[in-house]
């Protein structure tokens, strides 16, 4: 049964393991700001088993001024990709950020696996930027939340 919780330093070295194994620009230090508290980030868990076991995470940086919640990161498992997981992660996301206006997020133009999903889950395109990671431009995503 999968479960949502806050983010906590013990989610590190599983959260760095998931961020390593599907990210392309992988940012530590934002995992330890996530797990310490320092922003805000849900833990997707799955409790099927003796031992809970993570299967993603997602990143959420509120910004009071633009009523934007941005999304640095989020990344499910390998091993349970395409299992609602990164789904259940948005819409907690969105439930738990109601007091903001919209989620935001940059996604690599070039990636259309990731592309096609946020455009699933509501993400619209809203700005085209160049050279916006290291090896690729990039896309700035809204998603509404009122």
């Amino acid at each position: 049964m999968p479960v949502h919780r806050s983010a906590q330093p013990t989610d590190f070295h599983a959260l760095q393991e998931i961020q390593t194994a599907t990210l392309a620009e992988p940012v530590p230090a934002l995992l330890e700001a996530a797990t310490t508290g320092t922003i805000p980030a849900v833990v997707r868990e799955l409790r099927t088993g003796a031992e809970p076991t993570v299967c993603g995470y997602v990143i959420l940086v509120p910004d009071t001024e633009t009523a934007t919640v941005h999304v640095p990161e989020i990344a499910v498992h390998p091993a349970h990709h395409r299992e609602g997981h990164g789904t259940a992660l948005i819409e907690h996301a969105c439930a738990m950020m109601d007091e903001y206006d919209r989620l935001s997020l940059t996604v690599d133009k070039a990636d259309t696996t990731a592309r096609q999903f946020y455009e699933a889950v509501g993400f619209e395109i809203v700005e085209s930027l160049p050279a916006y990671f290291e090896t690729s431009d990039g896309l700035l995503l809204h998603r509404p939340l009122s």
